[in-house]
């Protein structure tokens, strides 16, 4: 796969993509599913390789084509969060949790971004959240522990910092 994109002229092309969604929100416009499927393997091929910037360009042109799936908004905030782009991660978390609010795991991410914030109250909130809805899922023991330490940590911090 070619890795050398013209920065200029995908900005461009993300732009006019929200601009336009912006315009008709509920567009007849579909987009072909094969091309849609390779932007989506390029957003992830970039996520993967650790070329976040280009990741977050591509799953945000993802999210402009196709708004509700939970997939693209994931994949936006994940590499937004690579980025340290925490208040833009945590907005994508957020339409992530209100497209799919049973995934425990997106509540956890949402959390993670709170707390660079330094939003460690909310961040504790979103992992209460998450352990509530991790403990529905069988063989889950490992996230709820992981969950457990992080709240102690976080409390703790938060405690010792008044």
């Amino acid at each position: 796969m070619q890795e050398t994109i013209n920065s200029e002229l995908l900005a461009g092309f993300i732009d006019l993509l929200h601009l336009n969604a912006k315009k008709a929100p509920h567009s007849d416009k579909e987009y072909d599913k094969a091309e849609i499927a390779e932007l989506y393997h390029s957003a992830y091929h970039f996520y993967q390789n650790g070329k976040y910037p280009e990741a977050v360009n591509f799953f945000y042109a993802l999210t402009a084509m196709d708004s509700i799936n939970v997939h693209y908004w994931i994949g936006y905030a994940a590499s937004l969060k690579m980025v340290r782009q925490f208040q833009k991660a945590l907005d994508a978390y957020i339409i992530a949790g209100m497209l799919n609010y049973q995934d425990p795991f997106v509540h956890a991410h949402a959390a993670d971004c709170c707390f660079a914030l330094g939003q460690i109250d909310r961040g504790l909130l979103a992992i209460d959240l998450a352990e509530s809805l991790g403990r529905k899922i069988e063989d889950n023991e490992d996230f709820i522990s992981q969950l457990a330490v992080i709240r102690e940590a976080w409390f703790n911090h938060k405690n010792n910092s008044k």
